[in-house]
């Protein structure tokens, strides 16, 4: 599903990275709200109402040619890059120039993307590929801490027998985490030291379940707790469809 927004926003599908390459083309990513086009960013949420969004900015793209924007989805479809906008350079300044942006720009939507899909982006002018980048989560599943900059993530690494990696980061060395998973009439408890770059592979699928949603919960010493949800099986094909809100 593909999704176009004032023919900024694209894909019916979250970081600020910018990326030099070696003609000096560059992408930076932008968080949402320091997207400068406030009449923009209410129609985007109003046409796609609680989903992600991120900003996309070009910088030094030349100003003539053609240019494509690729996705590659390594856990649906054929794994290869696919092309889900393209127009000429010259629009996509023009656009930029209505909008008072400095640079060109386009915002992409979490929706259609499964939780916590990782899939790469590929930008090519004239047939020439500029940039890509790896390892983007256009539907993220990530709890910060209220107190600190602790936070907690998953990426979804195989839909088929829903297997995720949960990363832990920002956490205080060697703070002892207590790790409850609870799906369905399972329940899994473990106390786990943290070190930093820590993860854990988990699969929340129950013997015989068709789908569901895990629950997992990491509770600090202070006793603060971070809560996040791990759809599976047939819970994940509302999110393909665009029918379902980040979890």
């Amino acid at each position: 599903m593909i999704r176009v927004i004032f023919a900024i926003c694209v894909l019916a599908t979250q970081l600020s990275y910018g990326l030099e390459c070696s003609d000096s083309v560059s992408i930076e990513r932008l968080p949402y709200h320091e997207f400068k086009a406030e009449h923009v960013r209410y129609e985007t949420d109003k046409a796609e109402y609680g989903q992600y969004h991120t900003v996309f900015q070009f910088h030094n793209l030349p100003r003539e040619g053609e240019y494509e924007f690729q996705i590659k989805r390594s856990l649906k479809g054929s794994g290869k890059y696919e092309t889900c906008m393209s127009a000429s350079v010259e629009d996509l300044y023009k656009i930029s120039d209505m909008l008072q942006e400095e640079f060109p720009i386009i915002v992409i939507s979490g929706r259609g993307f499964l939780p916590g899909e990782s899939v790469d982006i590929l930008l090519k002018v004239d047939g020439e590929n500029h940039e890509e980048i790896v390892s983007y989560i256009p539907n993220p599943i990530l709890q910060m801490s209220e107190t600190d900059e602790a936070q907690v993530s998953a990426e979804l690494k195989n839909a088929d027998i829903g297997t995720y990696l949960i990363r832990f980061e920002n956490f205080i060395e060697g703070e002892t985490l207590r790790f409850e998973s609870i799906s369905g009439r399972e329940k899994i408890s473990d106390r786990i030291p943290y070190s930093d770059g820590m993860m854990i592979q988990h699969m929340p699928g129950v013997a015989g379940g068709k789908g569901g949603k895990c629950q997992i919960i990491i509770t600090r010493e202070d006793g603060e707790r971070i809560t996040i949800s791990l759809p599976w099986g047939m819970q994940l094909i509302p999110f393909l469809e665009g029918r379902r809100y980040p979890v």
